[in-house]
C-alpha cells in the first residue's frame, strides 16, 4: 500500500492535472453541442456557398448596371444630342417669339447644319439587328464619344 507522504503528493499534484484534463473535456463538448451536428455544419456550409454564388452573380449585374448607365449619361449629357432633341422639338405657335430669339434659333440651324455632327440615328441595317436595347446604346454612346 501507498504511505502517506506518497498519497499526499499524488493528491497534491495529481488533483489540479485531473482538474484541468476534466476542464478540457467539458469545453470540447461545449464547442461541439454549439457548433451542432455535422448534418447542421454542412447545411451551413452549403448556405454559405450558395450566398457567395448570388454575391458574385449580384456583383455582375452591378457592373452591367453601371456600364448601361456610363453609356446613358454620355448620350443624354453629349451636346450633339443635346442639339437634336432640341431641334426636333416642334415650336408652338403661340407662344410669343422675341426677334433676338429667332435671330438666336436661325443661327444654332445654320451652324448644326454643318457636316461636322453626324445623325443620331443608327442605321437601318443596324437597327434591323436583333440586338438588345443596352447595346445599341452602347454602339450609340461610343459615336457620340467620338465625335465629341
Amino acid at each position: 500500500m501507498l504511505s502517506p507522504g506518497t498519497l499526499t503528493i499524488l493528491l497534491l499534484f495529481g488533483l489540479p492535472i485531473v482538474a484541468v484534463v476534466a476542464w478540457a473535456y467539458v469545453k470540447q463538448l461545449q464547442i461541439t453541442a454549439a457548433s451542432g451536428p455535422p448534418e447542421t455544419v454542412q447545411k451551413l456550409q452549403s448556405d454559405l456557398s450558395s450566398l457567395q454564388d448570388n454575391v458574385s452573380t449580384l456583383r455582375a449585374e452591378r457592373g452591367e448596371l453601371q456600364r448601361r448607365i456610363q453609356n446613358l449619361e454620355t448620350i443624354v449629357t453629349n451636346e450633339t444630342w443635346d442639339d437634336e432633341r432640341r431641334l426636333s422639338t416642334p415650336s408652338r405657335a403661340t407662344d410669343p417669339v422675341d426677334p433676338e430669339e429667332e435671330d438666336e434659333r436661325a443661327r444654332d440651324k445654320q451652324m448644326d447644319s454643318g457636316p461636322s455632327s453626324p445623325p443620331l440615328d443608327l442605321p437601318d441595317d443596324v437597327r434591323d439587328d436583333a440586338s438588345e436595347a443596352s447595346d445599341r446604346a452602347a454602339r450609340l454612346a461610343e459615336r457620340l464619344r467620338r465625335t465629341s
